[in-house]
């Protein structure tokens, strides 16, 4: 090749970083197709006004820093020195937990209108308006019922009885309100036993609803407004209809008998878990 058809060399480009926190998709745009800083003259991997903003940026996802960096980043003229790394980071943020919370926020994000702001919402106050729908659908139940299957008004034991008869979950409770919301598939709504609604103190949440859904890291009483009593172990699963239908029917047995106060019944026969699309409920 000639030096007249030679392409003109690459004009590296160049980048403002703003002083706000940015969200997840202003942040990729300009880290990903811009280059050099118009501030320090550094490349992308070298700015530390684009490092902090990233490190703050994780932050408040309790992910750590080494592995979910962009690739951009780390294939970046220059990395980073081992003494720029984010220092001390959160115990919790290096467990196997941190990157299941990560997946799961992501799929709950996908029922948002708008993530970004989802995500300024989990972070000041706990709590993010999702539309029930295609991604997620809830059943709300109302204290009494959970009280009665459970056969005590003990929070703690609540929660560890509905982790052990609802595993891999999705169960919250308000405790504001004295609610607790079941996620389960959108298609649950088409059953009969909730087209006409039979249930008292309960109800499915479908098309056209809002649900207040709390940041996947409030698992503990105490931690906000509501939290996770029984958390999601995995994006996309949900509790099976089946579980729901023998919860409810020993709740409402339990109200009828005068029975609330009684020991738990044993629930090791409700079916665990349905997966989102799944037909059949796994063993």
């Amino acid at each position: 090749m000639n030096a007249r058809n030679r392409p003109a060399p690459r004009k590296p480009q160049t980048f403002a970083l703003p002083d706000h926190l940015p969200g997840e998709t202003e942040y990729r745009v300009f880290i990903t197709h811009l280059t050099t800083c118009a501030d320090c003259g550094y490349g992308r991997a070298r700015c530390e006004k684009a490092t902090g903003l990233w490190r703050a940026y994780r932050r408040t996802l309790r992910t750590p820093l080494a592995s979910n960096r962009p690739a951009d980043l780390q294939v970046a003229d220059q990395p980073l020195p081992e003494s720029e790394h984010e220092p001390d980071a959160p115990e919790s943020a290096i467990t196997p937990d941190g990157d299941r919370d990560l997946s799961v926020e992501r799929w709950l994000l996908s029922a948002a209108e708008n993530s970004d702001r989802a995500r300024v919402d989990w972070r000041e106050s706990g709590l993010a308006l999702m539309r029930c729908g295609t991604i997620i659908a809830a059943i709300r139940m109302s204290h009494d019922l959970i009280h009665a299957a459970a056969g005590t008004h003990d929070a703690y034991k609540i929660d560890a009885f509905l982790r052990e008869v609802l595993p891999g979950g999705g169960v919250f409770v308000d405790t504001a309100r004295n609610l607790y919301f079941v996620l389960v598939q959108h298609s649950v709504g088409r059953r009969n036993e909730w087209v006409d609604n039979p249930y008292e103190q309960a109800k499915f949440l479908g098309d056209g609803s809002f649900l207040g859904v709390p940041s996947v890291r409030l698992k503990t009483r105490g931690a906000g407004r509501a939290y996770w009593c029984a958390p999601v172990e995995k994006a996309g699963e949900f509790v099976s209809q089946e579980a729901m239908s023998q919860l409810l029917a020993i709740s409402r047995w339990r109200l009828a008998s005068g029975s609330c106060g009684s020991a738990a019944l044993s629930l090791v026969s409700l079916p665990q878990r349905r997966r989102a699309g799944a037909s059949q409920v796994e063993p």
